[in-house]
């Protein structure tokens, strides 16, 4: 096996939940000099830029066009009459789908699992002012240590008759607006 198809293979292991590492394996796995060579993107040590590197990659692999990080102006400031925007992670033209990719890690500050819950109320309250993408949907995409946490799996498998009646009211109110689903990185072809 060459070392580019090995360090696809550990990327795609890691974003797609296959291996669960520690604080201290995932530091040392981001840490990797190789994983910025090959990818070309400076990860910093985020599991959030492996994981919308990887998502890309499938989308590629699958042939889908897509805008990385596209624009999207949806009003201005009152105050400062600033221009506002979202910049999502991917957007799919053909499908008029925005993909938002979550991935939580021990080696970046941050309140992962707060901005998840937010996911729906930003767009359905951002993309209703925009005349393009009214009618557009979010697919929110796990991958890496966010599809271990017990709120996301929930969030996933919210069908499941264990799963919280407030996630499950959550869920399909969220739907009801602009989010398609909430779903696990391997599951994605269902979807696309």
């Amino acid at each position: 096996m060459g070392i580019e198809t090995e360090m696809f293979n550990n990327i795609k292991r890691y974003c797609s939940g296959k291996v669960k590492f520690t604080s201290e394996q995932e530091k040392e796995f981001l840490s990797n000099n190789n994983l910025h060579t090959f990818t070309g993107v400076n990860l910093s040590k985020n599991s959030g830029k492996i994981s919308e590197w990887y998502v890309g990659q499938v989308l590629r692999e699958k042939g889908i066009q897509y805008t990385p990080q596209p624009i999207i102006k949806y009003g201005k400031i009152i105050s400062s009459k600033k221009q506002r925007f979202l910049q999502p992670d991917f957007y799919i033209p053909s499908k008029n789908i925005f993909i938002e990719v979550k991935s939580r890690t021990y080696n970046c500050g941050g309140t992962s699992s707060e901005k998840i819950d937010h996911v729906a109320r930003k767009y359905s309250t951002k993309l209703s002012l925009t005349n393009q993408y009214k009618k557009s949907k979010v697919l929110v995409v796990f991958c890496a240590g966010e599809l271990f946490e017990e709120s996301t799996l929930q969030l996933i498998n919210y069908k499941h008759p264990d799963t919280p009646t407030y996630v499950k009211n959550f869920v399909e109110f969220t739907k009801k607006h602009n989010i398609l689903d909430w779903i696990d990185i391997n599951e994605i072809d269902n979807y696309i």
